[in-house]
């Protein structure tokens, strides 16, 4: 049985070894799309919407229901982290591999402009840890803050 493979590189190259190896280790298979997506985010910075990834790799022909779809799944497996910015888009950008560390960057929202920016290290002071869902113990999650940017005053 042949494998699916990325046809944007050479099989064998590191590239895609390494995806390969990124997949496998969270227990998925390698299909070309997944290969194709996963590719696209190492390639490109920052947070990108399904209609982005999908415009992206068009000539790969692949349709908006497999792109969403392989999507959802590098993002349950933390390969990938989705967000959903001030214009209800959901946006997904590559996971850190601290992802489970005190100290993460928090997504910046402006309430009246939509306007988004990082703050770098940010960290998550629990004042009753019994309180806490489970998730928040575990360090799973993301942090966004809704602001008022200096632009909007």
């Amino acid at each position: 049985m042949t494998e699916a493979r990325d046809t944007n590189a050479p099989v064998g190259t590191a590239r895609v070894r390494r995806l390969k190896q990124a997949l496998r280790s969270v227990g998925l298979r390698s299909t070309t799309a997944r290969l194709a997506v996963l590719d696209y985010f190492h390639t490109r910075a920052g947070a990108h919407a399904h209609a982005e990834v999908v415009e992206a790799l068009a000539r790969r022909a692949f349709d908006r229901a497999t792109v969403y779809r392989v999507l959802l799944v590098l993002s349950d497996a933390k390969l990938l982290r989705g967000t959903i910015h001030a214009d209800r888009i959901r946006r997904f950008e590559l996971a850190h591999p601290d992802e489970t560390s005190a100290a993460r960057d928090a997504e910046l929202v402006c309430s009246s402009c939509g306007a988004t920016s990082t703050l770098v290290g940010a960290r998550l002071l629990l004042e009753d840890e019994a309180a806490a869902p489970r998730a928040l113990l575990r360090r799973e999650y993301a942090l966004r803050v809704v602001i008022r940017c200096d632009a909007c005053g």
